[in-house]
């Protein structure tokens, strides 16, 4: 089994630092609400939650380039960046923007990276981990969340049909994460502390 750090350890010099835990427990609300004095200079991928009539119905690729989108956001049929809907995959469309993502955050203005969220179906793509590497090899800073292997594992057994190896991908990629940085779990009881692990990193990059 991969030891995941918690939030409550000792801060040690890293290039990255990621976040993972439960469904809508805060991770990406965490890392935005850090970012958002530096927007200007954080550049990346940002998933945004799709709601319909009240009810959650897919997800979005958002591009950052100096604005942060929000956490959620109203779904309008033939909107940009939807690779998931309803049910309906659409890996294409995840790997064009991270096309996008790799030549954006490139840029020598961006002085901070986030990937939220990276490790769930995108893991089958080998464009899409092509380019994913090619964004971590950059050598900038990075934040970003970390699908967790609980969450993963209910997409595998789920009606995505997602194949059970797909986990062993993705702890791969979180031992990648872990030889640049940290990964975090997010739980109800250390938020405070994660929040505070995040702000220190972030303020860090920009001191």
């Amino acid at each position: 089994m991969i030891a995941c750090h918690t939030g409550t350890e000792a801060e040690s010099p890293s290039m990255m630092l990621f976040l993972q835990g439960d469904r809508q427990i805060g991770k990406s609300t965490i890392l935005r609400e850090a970012l958002l004095p530096h927007a200007p200079q954080v550049a990346g991928l940002m998933v945004q939650r799709l709601f319909e009539g009240g009810e959650k119905c897919g997800y979005r690729a958002c591009v950052v380039r100096g604005a942060l989108p929000a956490v959620d956001g109203p779904y309008t049929p033939g909107m940009p960046g939807v690779f998931l809907c309803k049910g309906q995959a659409r890996p294409g469309v995840l790997e064009k923007a991270m096309a996008e993502v790799q030549t954006v955050c490139a840029d020598p203005a961006y002085k901070l990276l986030i990937l939220d969220e990276i490790g769930g179906m995108e893991l089958l793509s080998g464009a899409f981990m092509r380019l994913l590497r090619a964004v971590l090899a950059l050598g900038k800073p990075c934040v970003g969340v970390l699908k967790s292997r609980q969450n993963l594992a209910g997409m595998a057994g789920g009606r995505l049909g997602l194949p059970p190896d797909i986990l062993a991908l993705r702890d791969a990629l979180q031992q990648s994460l872990e030889a640049q940085g940290r990964v975090l779990t997010v739980t109800q009881a250390n938020r405070p502390e994660t929040r505070q692990a995040v702000e220190g990193f972030v303020a860090g990059i920009f001191r």
